[in-house]
């Protein structure tokens, strides 16, 4: 489409945005404008060149498509009830469980903070979208699964999430958008372990088994999803990865985190 033949386009000349729930004209409220700006400006700054831009939003698109595909992991989760009778759980399978929870209640912290900072780059993005959806039903199998095994009621389980985003809020140690990756990369890895973990003490319960083994084919998927992205970047900006990986490294009080990661950012990118 010719830029003259867009520029006359009536969105172009509208420019609608919504915020506050209310549709308003950019060029009508002076306030807003800048509010609007100002995001604008840090999301921009942390985009990067067209080419890695294209080909991050394909890597999304691959992702997508993937998952939503016959015999995709989505079609894990149609037939999924955590809430099928099983053995009572040990202690140290409901602290995992319960520790695993209460970290995923700050899922809307993880993704506005993030969302804010990478809206500018549209693949990584709408990732994130996604990655805040699937963590989000993985947060919701394990309400299903702790209140099934009596291990809380659905009361004090509101308790728990009004009580902690109450209390705390998550906020990222750098407004980097590379860093953000690598730091939810770590998640990712934790998160792996953690469940590997919780299925190794699952004792023949099929309902935890089929969570757990629904939510580790989405964390691996994430994983190979943030490895790909970091590495795409790092073939261009191999500085600003290192950089990160040392703030990351620093704010963990990891100083061999390098050494570990190297394993998931070392290599060229799959051909896209």
């Amino acid at each position: 489409m010719q830029n003259d033949v867009w520029d006359q386009s009536p969105i172009a000349r509208i420019g609608l945005y919504r915020i506050h729930g209310e549709i308003v004209s950019k060029h009508e409220n002076e306030t807003l404008n800048q509010r609007q700006n100002a995001t604008s400006e840090r999301s921009a700054a942390m985009r990067l060149d067209p080419n890695t831009e294209r080909e991050l939003y394909q890597l999304y698109r691959d992702y997508f498509r993937e998952a939503e595909s016959e015999g995709g992991r989505d079609r894990l989760w149609h037939d999924l009830d955590p809430t099928v009778e099983g053995p009572k759980p040990s202690e140290e399978l409901v602290n995992a469980a319960l520790a695993s929870y209460r970290q995923d209640l700050f899922l809307p912290d993880y993704n506005f903070v993030s969302l804010v900072r990478l809206r500018g780059s549209r693949g990584r993005a709408w990732f994130w979208t996604r990655w805040s959806y699937e963590e989000g039903r993985h947060l919701l199998g394990m309400h299903e699964w702790l209140i099934a095994r009596g291990v809380a009621t659905q009361e004090e389980l509101d308790q728990v999430n009004d009580n902690a985003l109450a209390s705390e809020r998550w906020l990222p140690y750098s407004d980097d958008a590379i860093y953000l990756f690598i730091d939810a990369l770590l998640w990712e890895l934790s998160e792996i372990e953690r469940g590997e973990a919780m299925l190794a003490m699952a004792n023949g319960d099929e309902g935890l088994i089929q969570l757990l083994n629904a939510t580790l084919a989405d964390e691996r998927a994430h994983r190979d999803y943030m490895t790909t992205a970091l590495r795409l970047i790092q073939r261009s900006y191999p500085e600003r990865v290192e950089a990160a990986v040392a703030l990351v490294a620093t704010e963990h009080e990891t100083p061999t985190l390098g050494e570990q990661l190297s394993v998931y950012l070392d290599g060229a990118p799959e051909a896209r």
